[in-house]
């Protein structure tokens, strides 16, 4: 099973328990975010593809920390 969604100008496709790095968020470890623009939604019976979004459907990302690179 797998989404596709929009974040900030850039697509993600995302499956459970997988570890995504997204850009800066004023946000906490523990803190749950949703996104709501799913483009699409796959698993065992079958696809379903919005049009522009699938309705209905989210995706919740729990935050495990902030990530900072080099300046």
């Amino acid at each position: 099973m797998y989404a596709i969604f929009a974040d900030g100008g850039r697509q993600y496709k995302v499956s459970e328990g997988q570890v995504l790095e997204l850009d800066f968020r004023d946000s906490t470890a523990g803190e749950v975010l949703t996104f709501d623009q799913v483009l699409a939604v796959s698993s065992e019976a079958g696809s379903k593809f919005g049009a522009p979004t699938v309705a209905g459907a989210k995706v919740e990302a729990e935050v495990i920390g902030v990530s900072q690179g080099p300046k």
